[in-house]
């Protein structure tokens, strides 16, 4: 599973709310993506690509 810059993502499978992948590769590390929340723009934080599960569609 790989994402990219603009991916939609959800946190684990049972995920409510989508974040934005700004970054991949987050403070050098190839497992971390930064995101954001598609609804509140205002802040970012890391993630790792395991957590994550992309949104189909997006």
């Amino acid at each position: 599973m790989s994402f990219t810059e603009g991916s939609k993502v959800k946190i684990g499978a049972n995920g409510g709310s989508e974040f934005t992948v700004i970054e991949v590769g987050y403070g050098g590390d190839a497992n971390i993506v930064l995101i954001k929340p598609v609804l509140d723009a205002g802040y970012q934080f890391p993630m790792r690509i395991a957590d994550l599960v992309p949104i189909d569609g997006a």
